[in-house]
């Protein structure tokens, strides 16, 4: 007898394994990615693999530098996709396109993420006034970027991580006592 409740024992915890193994195998993945750009500046970036297998690109973050007409340039950051979603094509693609205002930054980060890795393009453009108020055009010019898998865990989907059509991008320097500005897409 106490083989059977060892051997009934031993496939029930076989069979609560098998499932649990399943239901993780299945359940949505956020997996990070962190690289760096043609700058040697930080670019890091996850996405949200859902269990039907479409991919989204939830949260980035960018370091850049700008260069300006008048030979200044600063070290800035991009942050983005708090809460909201940008769905990959077919092939793992994205496009981010920002622009705040007529006369504010416009910001474009694009790429192709793969199993393992990930590249694409930034480029931001800024018009600023220069110490004397002379109007003047702030880039980055075409910027590369390449990023790998860093690693992936489960994902802990709330109602408020679902909303699509949000995205927010904060741009500011370093130091900058102003802050940074926040976009809308």
């Amino acid at each position: 007898m106490r083989t059977f409740d060892r051997r009934a024992a031993l496939v029930a915890l076989t069979a609560g394994l098998v499932l649990v193994l399943a239901f993780s195998a299945s359940a949505s993945q956020r997996i990070s990615y962190r690289g760096e750009t043609s700058q040697a500046e930080l670019v890091r970036f996850k996405i949200l693999k859902r269990d039907n297998g479409q991919r989204f690109l939830t949260d980035y973050l960018i370091f850049f530098t700008m260069t300006c007409e008048d030979g200044s340039s600063g070290r800035w950051g991009g942050l983005g996709s708090r809460g909201g979603l940008q769905r990959l094509g077919e092939g793992g693609e994205f496009q981010v396109v920002l622009r705040d205002e007529p006369s504010g930054p416009s910001f474009q980060f694009a790429g192709t993420v793969r199993f393992g890795s990930a590249e694409g393009t930034l480029e931001v453009n800024y018009a600023s006034l220069t110490d004397d108020d002379q109007a003047q055009l702030c880039t980055t010019g075409v910027v590369d970027w390449s990023a790998d898998r860093r690693r992936s865990h489960p994902a802990r989907i709330s109602p408020t991580s679902l909303s699509e059509g949000v995205t927010f991008f904060e741009v500011g320097r370093r130091g900058d006592p102003r802050g940074g500005r926040a976009l809308r897409s």
